[in-house]
């Protein structure tokens, strides 16, 4: 047993590559529980404890997200925002006992804001960004900043970066994971190991915001709606076009693991299954951010992952999610004055649904008049970099040895149904996205390199 999956494989032998996981990776950006990337690793259930007798290892599950009757209920919004408030505030508190220097990790966005504060004044903290260069974003993060009171520290993402240390980022969280989302890896990390503890937001969206909610109507100009539940319908799984590119009794057995996933999650919820298919065990496929930051060195911190909070979120009704109501009213008075500022997504924490759905629909039209007028590319002025989502073209022999090309090639042509791997890879009509994750089929467990 261990917390790499890879580190596993290797000291048990068993680094056969579950063919499989490996297709419902590319697919899908995340390997289905309790599979593994190894045909002979499996991964416990959350909320569980394991024991080992001399043969065989039995979990014992203590907690699963029991679906409420009130889920779909109407209920007082101000409630939840306070016990939510609460909870991550405990979270934050308990977490920087005894620190002296703690860094947020700070987009300026309301996870982010939120986090900040809830910081007691006794410790030194210092939001800090990571951007390729000073845009629109970094603006928008250093007003938040001064907003509650602190001075932005800003580093800088080098160009190239997210294409940098192919082999070396694969190693560090494990294949199965989307790399493109390793936002803080290598030297972009050294300036954060003077802190005692990193705070972070992650989770936030997931959990307590619509991001995999499939039941919400987005209305342009006006607030969010929140539908009836759909339990059987799945946020953003591939079962389309790119699935002919796989083998086919393989993309049956991807799609055989997803429905019994699924039937075990409406197991204990019935009527929101569809939005906790990723959420339970949490595997979204930004889940790299976390698992990187977490080996940064010095102790990582997400107050929305903490166990008391994950239950909080398991229990609130999906009324407080929409237009954002419950985190809203939760953290809008600690966000001091930055509260009323725009974030990069143009939402102001502290408006309402209508107020913030016009003036999200105003400013979008403003920001395209002004990318037209000014020739603005929507990298230069946003979070990521040109080669964070889309690589134009994605050559694994810039990343790889020759050894390390040939393994590549030979593990992904097990997996393809027709095409070679040096058209899947030079094919306009493969997302960006899943040839990125292609390269992680590389990875040998045997070397512990690529």
């Amino acid at each position: 047993m261990g917390t790499m999956v890879h580190h596993v494989a290797q000291c048990s032998g068993l680094t056969s590559v579950d063919c499989v996981s490996a297709t419902d990776f590319l697919l899908h950006g995340a390997v289905c529980h309790p599979y593994a990337w190894y045909e002979g690793v499996r991964v416990p259930p959350p909320g569980a404890v394991c024991t080992f007798g001399p043969e065989d290892m039995e979990s014992h599950v203590y907690w699963t997200p029991t679906e409420p009757e009130t889920v779909c209920a109407s209920c007082d919004v101000q409630v939840w925002a306070d016990r939510l408030r609460d909870k991550v505030r405990a979270a934050v508190e308990a977490s920087l006992d005894g620190a002296e220097r703690a860094r947020v990790l700070f987009s300026g966005g309301e996870d982010a804001r939120a986090v900040l504060g809830l910081v007691p004044d006794h410790v030194s903290c210092t939001p800090t960004t990571v951007l390729g260069h000073k845009n629109r974003e970094y603006r928008l993060a250093q007003w938040a900043a001064w907003g509650q009171g602190y001075e932005l520290d800003w580093i800088e993402r080098p160009d190239g970066y997210y294409r940098s240390s192919v082999a070396d980022r694969i190693n560090a969280i494990g294949p199965g994971w989307d790399i493109r989302h390793m936002h803080v890896f290598g030297r972009v990390a050294e300036p954060l190991q003077d802190a005692d503890v990193l705070l972070g937001g992650y989770g936030a969206d997931t959990v307590f915001k619509t991001h995999y909610m499939t039941n919400m109507n987005e209305r342009l100009g006006r607030p969010d709606r929140l539908r009836p539940p759909e339990p059987d319908q799945i946020e953003a799984l591939n079962f389309g076009w790119g699935t002919k590119l796989f083998r086919r009794e393989v993309v049956e057995q991807v799609r055989e693991r997803r429905k019994k996933h699924h039937e075990r999650l409406k197991a204990h919820r019935p009527k929101t299954a569809g939005n906790w298919h990723w959420l339970w065990p949490l595997r979204p496929r930004a889940y790299a951010q976390y698992i990187t930051s977490v080996r940064i060195g010095p102790r990582m911190v997400e107050p929305f992952l903490f166990n008391q909070v994950y239950q909080l979120a398991a229990q609130m009704p999906d009324a407080c999610r929409v237009n954002n109501c419950a985190f809203r009213r939760a953290f809008a008075a600690e966000m001091g004055l930055s509260g009323w500022m725009p974030t990069s997504s143009n939402a102001i924490p502290r408006l309402g649904p209508r107020a913030g759905a016009l003036y999200k629909l105003g400013h979008r039209a403003l920001w395209k008049l002004i990318k037209e007028v000014q020739g603005i590319d929507e990298w230069e002025a946003g979070s990521w970099s040109r080669d964070h989502e889309g690589w134009h073209p994605v050559d694994p022999a810039r990343h790889f040895s020759k050894r390390g090309h040939k393994h590549l090639s030979n593990q992904l042509q097990t997996l393809l149904e027709e095409k070679s791997p040096e058209a899947f890879f030079s094919d306009p009509k493969v997302p960006d996205a899943m040839r990125v994750r292609a390269l992680g089929v590389g990875f040998t467990a045997e070397a512990n390199s690529i």
